[in-house]
């Protein structure tokens, strides 16, 4: 489970509030969020397209992709609002959040320097712990990885 903080940027973007609703409703347990989800996605495509520099914008996305229990993504997401601020404190506490129930990954560091080797490159890692785990009879974390993998 991830701790949902937002921080909003010194050029705050009225379009954030609707992501920002979405969050807020979600970890309220309001099921109205639900209506809200698709909205919310791609609200936060276009804030990264508008602010490509901020991390705000990049960390909301992850909470909005982690609620839409895309993980992968979430992590990518807040793995950008570091590439932006290395020390930005919410995508780095989120990652490492996440990263310390996945198992697979020491860190955010070890994290963050296989992303930053290519697009594919964590994927490809993925694809091969699906065929380690298939092998090994484990279908269960084949799966695991295999929804990781194509995130």
């Amino acid at each position: 489970m991830v701790e949902a903080r937002i921080d909003l940027p010194k050029n705050y973007d009225p379009d954030m509030d609707g992501p920002i609703e979405f969050v807020r409703m979600c970890a309220s347990g309001d099921p109205g969020a639900a209506a809200l989800r698709l909205q919310a996605l791609e609200t936060c495509k276009t804030l990264r397209q508008r602010h490509s520099d901020e991390p705000a914008a990049y960390h909301l996305s992850g909470l909005v992709c982690y609620i839409n229990d895309n993980e992968e993504a979430a992590l990518r997401f807040w793995g950008q609002a570091l590439h932006c601020i290395p020390n930005y404190d919410l995508a780095r506490r989120a990652s490492e959040e996440h990263l310390a129930a996945d198992g697979h990954w020491s860190g955010v560091s070890a994290y963050m320097s296989r992303i930053s080797q290519g697009e594919n490159v964590v994927s490809d890692e993925y694809i091969e712990l699906v065929r380690q785990h298939f092998d090994a009879g484990d279908l269960v974390q084949a799966d695991y990885y295999a929804q990781r993998a194509s995130a």
